[in-house]
C-alpha cells in the first residue's frame, strides 16, 4: 500500500492538496495558475505562511511581493520573522512596498521570542 493511500484513509487528515481549486476564499496570490491549485483559490486569510527553500536567495521572494503590495494597499503591516537573510530595502521599494509598513523580528531572536511574535502579530487586525 503506498503512502498516499494510507493518508487517505485517515479522515483525521487535512491535506491542502485534496481542496485545490476549491472555493474561493483566499487572497490572490497574483499569479493566476498558482490559485488554481491552492485551497481556497489563492493565500490563506488571516493566517501564517511559511516558505520553505531547499535553495535561499534564488528570487522566492518574488512569488510575494503581489500579496506584499496588496497588504501595504491595504493599510495593513508586513512581518517577517526571523527571516534568512536581511531584507534589501531599496528592492521592496522599487517593488513598490512601503518598508514603513515592514516589521522584521531578527534572525538572532530566541526560538521563545520569535513564537510568542508570531502569536500576538495573528492576534491583530493589521
Amino acid at each position: 500500500m503506498s503512502l498516499d493511500e494510507l493518508l487517505s484513509r485517515n479522515p483525521a487528515l487535512w491535506r491542502g492538496c485534496d481542496m485545490a481549486g476549491q472555493g474561493d476564499y483566499g487572497q490572490p496570490t497574483g499569479y493566476p495558475a498558482l490559485d488554481d491549485i491552492l485551497p481556497g483559490r489563492g493565500w490563506p486569510r488571516n493566517a501564517m505562511v511559511e516558505i520553505i527553500s531547499p535553495h535561499w536567495g534564488m528570487g522566492e521572494l518574488q512569488l510575494l511581493v503581489p500579496l506584499m503590495r496588496t497588504v501595504v494597499a491595504e493599510g495593513k503591516w508586513i512581518l517577517w520573522i526571523s527571516p534568512p537573510y536581511l531584507l534589501y530595502a531599496p528592492a521592496l521599494v522599487q517593488a513598490g512596498i512601503n518598508t514603513d509598513q515592514v516589521l522584521v523580528v531578527r534572525l538572532d531572536t530566541a526560538c521563545r521570542d520569535a513564537l510568542w511574535s508570531m502569536e500576538k502579530a495573528l492576534q491583530t487586525e493589521s
